[in-house]
């Protein structure tokens, strides 16, 4: 399985998401919710509109645009309804 998050800082925060969910998995193993054998692959990409303001190297390494099996995904329209709420 793999799962692409989208994150305005997912550039920072995927740098230790692996040791957090460790520690998830070793305080809360006993939850039947935390999968306990295999944590399904996660990339981080950082949405277009927020990508701008990032370095040349997010642009690119965190870019929907060039992450395959992502296809026209902006990763902003999760916030499109903030402004309503």
């Amino acid at each position: 399985m793999l799962i692409y998050a989208g994150y305005d800082i997912a550039c920072q925060y995927m740098i230790h998401f692996l040791q957090r969910i460790d520690l998830i998995k070793k305080n809360f193993g006993h939850l039947s919710s935390i999968p306990k054998d295999m944590l399904p692959k996660i990339i981080g990409l950082v949405g277009k509109f927020h990508l701008a303001a990032h370095t040349a190297t997010c642009r690119y390494k965190f870019s929907y645009n060039y992450t395959p099996g992502a296809g026209l995904t902006d990763g902003e329209g999760s916030e499109r309804g903030w402004p309503v709420m």
